[in-house]
């Protein structure tokens, strides 16, 4: 049985140009996500899926899988629609979808 944690992070920010990327404490806010997932040990892989080239780049550099999306594929009403955690019942195992901009994110509450 394996374990996926999936990081979805759009490029076009309209609060915050640029969030994911943007430096706070010393890292792009998407690096601190990755680095919570891996520290975890929870999970076999981690995917960063994004529309977002230096996005790409920062999960290339944290050492993480990356999943190109098209934009329009990860908006809002979408993203409320799948569910944060399931079972996928042909392959038995589990996905999980974490949020990438909560950089505080501590390792154990992946647990």
């Amino acid at each position: 049985m394996s374990t996926v944690c999936i990081i979805p992070a759009r490029g076009g920010s309209k609060r915050i140009p640029r969030k994911n990327v943007r430096l706070f404490a010393g890292l792009p806010m998407i690096a601190h996500s990755i680095r919570a997932a891996q520290r975890s040990g929870v999970f076999d892989r981690i995917t960063v899926s994004t529309d977002d080239d230096e996005i790409m780049e920062v999960a290339r550099e944290e050492q993480s899988d990356r999943e190109r999306t098209k934009e329009h594929q990860e908006g809002p009403a979408q993203r409320s629609k799948r569910r944060n955690t399931r079972r996928d019942p042909v392959r038995g195992g589990f996905t999980c979808r974490m949020l990438r901009c909560v950089p505080d994110t501590p390792p154990d509450s992946l647990m």
